[in-house]
């Protein structure tokens, strides 16, 4: 086979787990190992930030609309089918007319769901990578084959989803990414990271999509009530929306994308309401992390915070979390540092503003020193070793495709199981 032309679908997260895939196939192409002599990738984007994480492994981009998630306008349903149906037709210009010969999703957003429409429209075969196992997008149906990290993950696609063709790729491939960062000195260090958002020692926070907006104030007056440095990567929600609840000059919010894994690395604790990629990242990056429970109970993220050893809590929990640790600590603090103490209770301090600031920050760094020892760090070494095996598995998939004659769609049934599961969450 001279040339394969393959068409990406993704948001940011999932642009993750494609970009060691696509390395991998240009490597292998390189050596002359795979079935094709060049490969062309055309990348369908959906959202902000995605275009330009992907633009150094993709030769076409083309917008197939942006996401609407939590924050942003509602709308009713008329309008909101209307807007994806626009969008289809934004992916069906896409895809059509490019000769292309295979579609790869990742991901449970919209750009799925448009993407694999427009690709049964057009007849291109779909491989679609799912790690949020119990809650997929309904159009994963629709696609030729499915992978997945394990082989349990395969048995519940076909026990509950009537999903049977579906193959085992035994990990996840984003975690290379990750690696490839830390690897490579692409994240930022203490001190850059100081310059760039005013701090250097900090909790941070991201909320994802597996909080609703009625839970950011519960979270916020916690935040609060700790009073230490913190930043809050808003990711799916408006940035606006966060600062208006805020009244502490301790937390600062965050724009809607900047560099999360360098502000993961420098962090003392991740409290984040997000699915599995920010999981996978706290893994590998072995940052002392709390998962918030959220509404997904049932959760590919869920199976691997505990086995990575992260805890989830309820909102609720990670104020009991917060308070106790600060009552126990700050009364150790101020017995180790009666001195200083007893100078600003007296109001010693009260007129020299450098003693106060220094007493504050030397509080801080130890409160915020004792958090990040305060929970254990999740162990990476399975978790990097399984993704290489990962992408190496996925990479032969594609290599061994049947392009003319491709697996059988699952269909209408699994669609209309996946529809009915996911209906809990809404």
């Amino acid at each position: 086979m001279e040339k394969i032309t393959i068409a990406i679908a993704c948001e940011l997260a999932p642009a993750k787990t494609l970009i060691p895939i696509i390395k991998k196939i240009k490597k292998m192409e390189n050596l002359g190992k795979l079935n094709w002599k060049k490969s062309k990738i055309i990348c369908l984007t959906h959202g902000s930030g995605v275009k330009e994480l992907l633009e150094p492994y993709c030769d076409e981009f083309y917008s197939i609309g942006k996401g609407r998630g939590s924050g942003k306008v509602k709308r009713n349903n008329f309008e909101l089918a209307y807007l994806i149906f626009k969008d289809i037709i934004k992916a069906i210009l896409g895809l059509r007319g490019k000769g292309i010969d295979l579609l790869i999703t990742c991901g449970n957003a919209g750009d799925v769901r448009k993407s694999i429409s427009a690709a049964n429209l057009l007849k291109i075969p779909a491989i679609h990578i799912e790690q949020d196992i119990y809650n997929p997008i309904e159009t994963i149906a629709f696609s030729n084959l499915v992978t997945v990290p394990s082989k349990s993950y395969k048995n519940y696609l076909s026990e509950k989803y009537h999903i049977d063709s579906t193959e085992n790729i035994q990990g996840y491939p984003m975690v290379n990414y990750i690696v490839d960062c830390v690897t490579n000195n692409h994240l930022l260090d203490n001190e850059d990271i100081k310059k760039d958002y005013g701090y250097s020692k900090f909790i941070l926070v991201v909320l994802g999509g597996d909080l609703k907006t009625s839970d950011i104030k519960k979270l916020i007056n916690i935040l609060e009530k700790i009073n230490l440095p913190t930043l809050i990567a808003p990711y799916r929600f408006k940035k606006e929306l966060i600062q208006d609840m805020i009244k502490s000059n301790k937390i600062k919010v965050l724009d809607e994308f900047v560099d999360l894994l360098s502000l993961m690395k420098s962090s003392n604790l991740m409290i984040y309401g997000a699915g599995m990629g920010m999981t996978i990242e706290a893994g590998v990056l072995e940052i002392p992390s709390i998962k918030i429970a959220g509404f997904h109970k049932e959760h590919g993220s869920v199976d691997l915070a505990n086995d990575l050893k992260i805890p989830i809590l309820e909102i609720e929990e990670v104020s009991d979390f917060l308070d106790e640790f600060k009552d126990n600590h700050q009364d150790k603090y101020d017995h180790e540092n009666k001195h200083t103490h007893e100078n600003k209770d007296n109001n010693k301090c009260k007129d020299n503003h450098e003693d106060k600031n220094s007493y504050d920050d030397k509080y801080e760094d130890y409160m915020l020193k004792m958090l990040k020892n305060k929970l254990p760090r999740p162990e990476s070494e399975k978790l990097i070793k399984n993704s290489e095996i990962a992408v190496e598995n996925f990479v032969d998939i594609i290599n061994n495709f049947n392009l003319k004659n491709p697996p059988k769609k699952s269909g209408l049934k699994s669609m209309k199981a996946i529809w009915k599961k996911r209906s809990e969450f809404r």
